[in-house]
């Protein structure tokens, strides 16, 4: 054998293994994420074009919740979007230092957004939902003009929770097949409101690159003007608002105009809200609001449960039996919960909310006896040097799935959903919880890593099949 064929032998043995080396790695890039995942191949492609990367101990966490900002920050990578150079601020949370307001500002044509009397809100902090999703990906794909039936959405029993202004897009996503539903019971449910994670986002943004939108094999090139992209940005000013109508509260000018006297009550298993009747040729009716965060809930930035355009009712019953639309807490009333309850008095060109009554929405018998089955975790936490470690009691129960670590910065009693959460535990028998700083938060009001010296309120929901119980509350300061 000549001394150049024992060369070219060797040269592809070497290749060979270094080849071997590399499939073998990038298949097992991380260690949450085996070959057979169902979102490995899209996780990989993200991995490598850096628009979804993993973490420092070479995890993925396919599960973990995006939120909005994020999705941002995505889109712009995915889309090899260019920057808008110093645009002005086009949401009121959205300020210019922030580590996302590029990221915002610049994909904001495929992006959703909260319109209020006040003005526009991103609200970054909180987790993407399936139907921002379908903005996103029908957007960039360039279907946003396609001709589309929305009554292809009445095949999910939920589809009345898609927020009005985003229908469109949702059933060009459906009747594309980019997104589908999934079954719930008898009926099938799309889940418009339901937080996107890793690995779902990972594979609807991979569905963009294989449509070949997006290919990451280009040259470099440099910016000198606003592209295309952006100029579509610039002629949709107002993205896809989510709360489309605008409301002018009370002020010195708009006293001829009376607001509602709202008054409320439980009865039974019921809220009834009352209010002084309003006798105006103006008025076109009222609008009966509720909202469990917001103290002084309005229409349309809160939404709304009745509409009633007979003047002469001055009443309403609320007992859970109608789907609330486009509010902070979904379509139904929580029993045991606390809301605040008003009255919105619709005019012909303004709308005047009356004053609200925060009431606790009544739990039945039954579910007063359904409920003392489920256990409540007990909290307790302990400052530790460098970190904090919480614990818990063990929870055993048929319908148990697991605990979710929840810390909040503002809330004093925080719970999952509403506030994320740190860790997802679903093995039964562990009963504490180290919060190092070494895993970022999901779905917070603190951003993705808790702050030395700064007092943050810690918690446990115990999630089960059919309810989420949270615990009781701490309040403990991050260590130095």
């Amino acid at each position: 054998m000549s001394r150049l064929k024992k060369l070219l032998i060797y040269f592809c043995m070497i290749a060979l293994i270094i080849i071997t080396a590399f499939i073998s790695s990038a298949s097992s890039q991380f260690k949450d994420v085996p070959t057979n995942h169902w979102a490995n191949n899209a996780i990989q492609l993200m991995s490598e074009n850096k628009i979804i990367e993993g973490y420092p101990d070479s995890t993925f966490k396919p599960d973990s919740i995006i939120n909005r900002a994020e999705l941002a920050k995505m889109m712009v990578i995915a889309l090899n979007i260019p920057p808008k150079e110093n645009p002005s601020p086009s949401f009121k949370d959205v300020p210019k230092n922030s580590w996302f307001f590029s990221s915002v500002e610049s994909a904001k044509f495929y992006l959703t957004g909260f319109r209020t009397a006040d003005g526009d809100y991103f609200r970054p902090s909180r987790p993407a939902a399936r139907e921002d999703m379908a903005v996103a990906i029908v957007k960039a794909l360039g279907m946003e003009n396609e001709t589309v039936d929305e009554s292809i959405l009445n095949k999910f029993s939920d589809s009345s929770s898609i927020s009005s202004n985003l229908k469109k897009y949702v059933a060009i996503a459906i009747k594309n097949e980019i997104m589908k539903g999934s079954p719930k019971g008898e009926s099938l449910v799309f889940q418009p409101q339901k937080s996107i994670t890793r690995a779902e986002a990972a594979v609807l943004l991979g569905n963009v690159i294989e449509e070949g939108k997006v290919t990451y094999e280009e040259e470099k090139i440099t910016y000198e003007k606003t592209t295309d992209s952006v100029n579509s940005v610039d002629n949709n000013e107002d993205a896809n608002i989510k709360e489309s109508e605008t409301s002018i509260e009370e002020d010195d000018e708009n006293e001829e105009y009376k607001k509602p006297e709202v008054t409320a009550a439980a009865d039974g298993k019921n809220i009834i809200v009352k209010w002084k009747k309003i006798d105006d040729e103006r008025l076109q009716g009222y609008k009966v609001v509720i909202s469990k965060s917001n103290s002084a809930p309005k229409y349309p930035d809160d939404g709304y449960l009745f509409w009633i355009t007979d003047k002469t009712i001055t009443s309403a019953v609320i007992d859970n039996h109608t789907a609330y639309n486009n509010g902070d807490f979904g379509q139904y009333l929580t029993s045991g919960q606390s809301y605040y309850f008003s009255v919105t008095a619709y005019y012909n060109d303004i709308k005047i909310p009356g004053n609200a009554v925060c009431l606790k929405f009544p739990a039945t018998e039954s579910e007063i006896n359904e409920s003392s089955k489920y256990v409540k975790p007990k909290v307790s936490g302990v400052v530790d040097d460098t970190k904090i470690v919480l614990s818990w009691n063990q929870i055993n129960h048929e319908n148990f799935k697991g605990y979710k670590v929840v810390i909040s910065k503002n809330n004093s009693a925080p719970k999952y959903p509403d506030d994320g959460y740190l860790f997802w535990i679903t093995d039964k028998t562990i009963t504490s919880a180290v919060v190092d700083n070494n895993c970022a938060y999901n779905g917070g009001d603190f951003g993705g890593y808790l702050e030395k010296g700064e007092k943050y309120y810690f918690s446990i929901t115990a999630v089960y099949d059919d309810r989420k119980v949270p615990g009781n509350v701490i309040s403990l300061t991050y260590p130095e």
